[in-house]
């Protein structure tokens, strides 16, 4: 097989010594090969383009990744400090902004809410 058709994620038939193995390829090295795993085994080994026989199986082309909005990433995030919301509206801002449009920035995100000036809870102080 040519190397543009060895694709990861794949399973094909290589060439071991005198017999044929089904192997996945996990990844690849430029210039040495591909590192693939056998499907009956589970051993990892590396081989070269010559090797490969045939393709059994193409891997399933990946949609492009999408980046989460702001308010995604809060939803899906743990508590963020205030700072870090902070820094979160002033990426995505043209302007400058005061601490109480940025407050207010951070809580319609909902990415911080004010405390309304009550101190929290500190469990390890006595």
């Amino acid at each position: 097989m040519r190397a543009e058709e060895i694709k990861i994620g794949g399973t094909y038939t290589v060439k071991v010594g005198r017999n044929e193995a089904k192997v996945k390829v996990i990844r690849e090295e430029p210039g040495k090969g591909w590192w693939v795993e056998s499907l009956s085994t589970g051993s990892s080994f590396m081989v070269q383009a010559p090797r490969f026989l045939r393709c059994i199986e193409q891997p399933a082309p990946q949609p492009a990744p999408v980046s989460p909005t702001l308010t995604e990433q809060a939803a899906t995030a743990k508590k963020m400090s205030m700072l870090d919301a902070a820094a979160e509206v002033l990426k995505g801002s043209t302007a400058p902004m005061s601490s109480s449009a940025m407050i207010a920035a951070m809580e319609a995100a909902n990415l911080w809410k004010s405390p309304k000036g009550k101190t929290p809870n500190c469990r390890n102080h006595p």
